[in-house]
């Protein structure tokens, strides 16, 4: 009798494999921040993960698809961070800027790893491309909450240089947070916040103004 799908422990087969994949996932974003992307072998995944190698093949046809597995998970927790700070701060400017940032810098804090996997992502074919990806969601959020909290109306204008501003700052953003982490700019969480969201509210209140 076949025993695909059956359930150990009360626990289905699925939900068996759904664990295993993130435990691979999990011990490939590790040796990512570690080692870089040339650690990725399906026998050091495997190791890292405490897993046979055949529930690596069960997951990942190829070496490929747990990089975007790997991507994927990373920016879902992003931008999953993201959205709820902005859901739970005050509809001001300052109180969205804030929180988001604040909750940005918080991630990469908590979890060293994502540093690592940003930097690696701007080198490599694979994770250039989601990187691309989620830089896309990412301006397509600051641009709608910012336009939301400002007051703006969108026209097709009004989006076009709020598509602008917000690339500027994603990726002044990303700069700022990769030297913080790397320790060459020599300030304090609270400090690197409050100077992001400064910067961030003088270019709406531009904004603004130009309106």
């Amino acid at each position: 009798m076949s025993t695909t799908g059956r359930a150990y422990g009360g626990v289905p087969a699925a939900q068996r494999a759904a664990v295993r994949r993130q435990r691979l996932v999990d011990a490939a974003t590790t040796l990512i921040a570690e080692h870089g992307t040339s650690a990725l072998t399906v026998h050091r995944v495997c190791r890292q993960a405490g897993l046979n190698e055949r529930y690596y093949y069960e997951s990942f046809p190829g070496r490929d698809d747990l990089l975007v597995a790997v991507a994927e998970d990373a920016g879902a927790r992003l931008v999953e961070a993201l959205v709820a700070a902005m859901a739970s701060a005050g509809p001001e400017p300052s109180a969205q800027a804030t929180a988001t940032i604040g909750a940005g810098v918080d991630l990469l804090v908590a979890d060293p790893r994502m540093t690592r996997l940003l930097e690696e992502s701007a080198g490599h074919p694979v994770l250039a491309r989601l990187r691309a990806d989620l830089t896309r969601t990412l301006v397509a959020l600051i641009q709608e909450r910012g336009m939301s909290s400002l007051g703006i109306e969108p026209t097709p204008e009004v989006e076009r240089d709020a598509a602008f501003a917000a690339t500027l700052l994603l990726g002044g953003l990303v700069e700022v947070l990769t030297s913080w982490r790397a320790g060459t700019l020599p300030l304090t969480r609270d400090e690197v916040v409050a100077r992001c969201v400064e910067t961030f509210l003088l270019i709406g209140d531009h904004a603004v103004r130009e309106r």
